[in-house]
């Protein structure tokens, strides 16, 4: 059984997984630093209170950004205080990477924009090619439709951890594809040991260029 934490997305949340299916996710309200401190470690008090979920806990994995100052860095200490005390393997991951890798799986593409949606109205962007090679470094952008507002690269489709407003003009044939895909769900469907930042040190990705 895997502990995941999401701490990343506009809504956070902490999920265990036992073979790729969800068997318990609970929300954490988010209004702002201390709330979500408080509310995570509330969450992972219960969470633990119920031994047949935390008598089987093996392995946790944390989501080490892109996404907001806060969101990362209470997530990381969360996780890191349960590794310490229950003695448990933690290991983090990029939810670019990861978005990646569910991409590759599922869908055929020229070119994959990967965009982050996190907390405090905060975004993130990355754009690879069909051979997997960053064309668009990884960047925070200031506004969605701004960005978008920019020349789009041919036959791209695009992935996101949330849903974007219906009457965008992201919707109006910019994109040959548009996929969105909550970050739990999606990393039930793929192997994170085949990330190549799937790893055991836990360090925050933090972007301060902004397009």
């Amino acid at each position: 059984m895997i502990l995941y934490i999401d701490t990343i997305s506009l809504l956070p949340k902490i999920t265990l997984i036992k073979n790729n299916n969800i068997i318990f996710s609970s929300k954490i309200l988010m209004n702002n630093r201390q709330e979500l401190s408080e509310n995570i470690i509330n969450k992972i008090i219960k969470l633990y209170s119920k031994k047949k979920y935390s008598n089987n806990i093996k392995k946790i994995f944390v989501c080490i950004g892109p996404g907001s100052y806060t969101g990362l860095r209470v997530g990381m200490s969360v996780a890191i205080g349960i590794k310490m005390v229950n003695n448990i393997p933690l290991y983090g991951y990029s939810a670019f990477d990861a978005f990646l890798e569910y991409s590759i799986k599922y869908y055929k593409f020229n070119n994959l924009y990967i965009l982050i949606q996190s907390n405090k109205n905060q975004n993130f962007i990355v754009v690879y090619n069909k051979k997997n090679k960053q064309i668009v470094k990884p960047q925070k952008i200031r506004d969605i439709n701004e960005f978008f507002s920019r020349k789009i690269i041919k036959n791209s489709i695009l992935i996101s951890n949330e849903k974007l407003h219906k009457n965008n003009y992201l919707y109006k044939d910019r994109f040959s594809k548009i996929i969105n895909v909550n970050l739990i769900d999606m990393l039930t469907k793929i192997d994170l040991k085949k990330i190549k930042k799937y790893r055991k040190i836990i360090s925050p990705i933090y972007f301060s260029n902004i397009y």
